[in-house]
């Protein structure tokens, strides 16, 4: 929120998002990610989700086992 920088999106095995500004948990009362994951259990049972800081930035991996599936995107 309010941070300014590059985004950059890599796709493959795993769809990973980085963007600028730390990583810093879970919104209170935010269901994005709960949705983000009840959905890709759904798709792809073998699926993973992680978040985490990367040097400052916010990086997002989303692993599809089996390649990619235009409908998670």
């Amino acid at each position: 929120a309010g941070h300014r920088g590059e985004v950059v999106i890599r796709l493959g095995e795993a769809v990973v998002i980085e963007n600028p500004g730390p990583y810093r948990g879970r919104r209170d009362g935010g269901r994005g990610l709960a949705m983000v994951e009840s959905r890709l259990r759904l798709m792809r049972p073998s699926g993973t989700l992680t978040i985490e800081d990367a040097s400052g930035r916010t990086r997002v991996t989303i692993g599809l086992p089996g390649g990619s599936d235009q409908r998670l995107l």
